[in-house]
This record gives structure tokens, sequence and C-alpha cells, in this order.
């Protein structure tokens, strides 16, 4: 649906975005995207930190939903990005973010299907260090990595 033209007088940034939540066409998608946002509302268009916003305290809490092991309420960012920096789930996915881009380069090669048990076996390692130096080598060393074809080459 069309958003409104201007935002009401006197309603928060995070009011205006709530407003979204309540049509149903619009409330899967918002209850994904804007808890973090949520976390970052103490910071104004231009960064600047901020405690009110149109003389309201400013709400810096969420919920993450379908998040994997980030599901769950926090109080602010700073509560949100430790949950993130200790999440297996968020290091799974950047593992499997790199594989990719390594597999890639400049070849137009998405991972197949063939790479995913080197991929399952990053991911999984990768979760459970946190460590880059270690995915890094995990990747380069992988078979899938080892064996790729270079631009323009053949089997």
């Amino acid at each position: 649906p069309p958003l409104p033209e201007a935002p009401a007088a006197g309603i928060t940034t995070r009011e205006e975005v709530s407003l979204h939540s309540k049509d149903p066409m619009c409330a899967g998608c918002h209850a994904l995207m804007d808890p973090p946002g949520f976390a970052l509302e103490s910071y104004d268009q231009l960064g600047r930190f901020r405690q009110t916003e149109v003389g309201k305290t400013v709400d810096t809490s969420g919920t993450m939903v379908s998040s994997g092991d980030l599901d769950g309420a926090f109080m602010n960012g700073q509560q949100l990005f430790a949950k993130i920096a200790g999440s297996q789930t968020v290091r799974s996915c950047f593992a499997q973010q790199y594989f990719q881009f390594a597999m890639i380069g400049d070849v137009a090669r998405p991972v197949a299907e063939a790479d995913r048990c080197a991929v399952d076996r990053v991911s999984a390692s990768f979760a459970a260090s946190g460590d880059l130096e270690s995915l890094v080598k995990l990747v380069a060393t992988s078979d899938s990595f080892r064996s790729r074809l270079s631009e323009g080459g053949t089997l």
C-alpha cells in the first residue's frame, strides 16, 4: 500500500514505522527488519546520538524473531550487538557467504550442490570458533576451492 506523504507531526520514527506492522501485508517483513533498526534509534539520520525525539524518550528495545539463536528480546543496541557477536547462526551465515565469494571470484559460478559438504564443514567449524584465519584456511584447502575452474578453464 502507498505510504503517507509526510510523517504525522509529533510521532517518533519508531511510532511511524510501527504503524506498518498493523497492516497484515506489511507485518511479516516489518517483524524481521524493524527490531535491528529499533536498536539504532538512539542515532538520528546524521548519526548523532540522541536520547529524545520529538520530546519523547527514544526506545531502543526490540525482539528478534525467525533469526535462529538471535531470537529474543534486547533492551538496546549493545545487547543486540553482543547477541550478534556470539551467534552461531551469524557465524555460519558469514562462513557460507565467504565461501561463496571465494568460489565465485571473477567467475560467475554459484556454489553448487557438490560443494554442500565443504560449505557445511567450513560453516560448522567457523560457527564454533569464530576464527577468521581458520576460515580462510578452511576455504582455501577445501576440495571445492582447490579444484575450481579458472575463467575460461575446462575440466
